[in-house]
């Protein structure tokens, strides 16, 4: 029980940070300074609670299958064969390079979410928020 409050609560607080996803693509799309990003992704990502836990338990579920598919692969090799000694270093580092594929696809989602979430920023309607 006491594992199971502690991911809930740990869940619930990445959730209430995810709201603040949108400050990269704030500051990178838009030029705007790191606390105006963190306000305007406070102010985008209001209401918005499902789509951050779909995206935000997309990244913890892909990047904890990528993380150790090379270790379930590794589980399979019958304990008769031996394994070089660089073989874990491998699989670490398979590991690493599944996360790295894996984990940009969120930031693409954040990205594609502030693009659709914020309109036109300024009254010329360029959206560059300058």
């Amino acid at each position: 029980m006491i594992e199971f409050v502690s991911f809930a609560v740990v869940g619930l607080a990445l959730l209430v940070f995810s709201r603040f996803a949108l400050a990269i693509p704030a500051l990178i799309l838009d030029n705007f300074g790191v606390a105006r990003s963190m306000f305007r992704s406070d102010e985008l990502t209001e209401g918005t609670w499902l789509t951050l836990a779909a995206l935000l338990a997309k990244s913890l579920i892909a990047g904890y299958v990528a993380g150790m598919f090379p270790f379930w692969i590794a589980s399979r090799i019958p304990a008769r064969i031996l394994l070089p000694s660089w073989f874990p270093w491998l699989q670490d580092a398979a590991s690493i390079a599944g996360v790295i594929v894996v984990e940009p696809t969120m930031f693409i989602g954040f990205a594609l979410l502030y693009i659709r979430m914020s309109g036109p920023l300024t009254p010329s309607g360029d959206g560059l928020g300058r």
